[in-house]
């Protein structure tokens, strides 16, 4: 699978129960205080959390574009040089 330069998107789905979710967003404070319902999937509603308005960028940190970078390995056969090429739209 090659990255597209164009759009690719690429969703990573945690199955968990509503009370989970609901703790998880609330450890993310007002800031992502707006849901999104994205569908269902095999019965199961798909949602998230994000901000209702436009945060500041601060860049991530290593540490956690590696733990980005492992989720993609698992996800796509993407090398790290076509990993590191797909988030240079992102990352600027």
């Amino acid at each position: 699978m090659e990255p597209n330069p164009e759009y690719h998107a690429i969703v990573k789905l945690w199955k968990m129960k509503r009370e989970q979710y609901e703790c998880v967003k609330s450890q993310e404070g007002r800031s992502y205080a707006k849901e999104i319902k994205l569908g269902t999937l095999d019965g199961l509603e798909i949602l998230t959390f994000t901000s209702k308005e436009k945060l500041n960028y601060n860049p991530p940190s290593k540490l956690y574009l590696d733990v980005l970078k492992e989720g993609l390995k698992e996800t796509t056969s993407w090398t790290d040089e076509e990993i590191d090429k797909y988030w240079e739209k992102f990352l600027k």
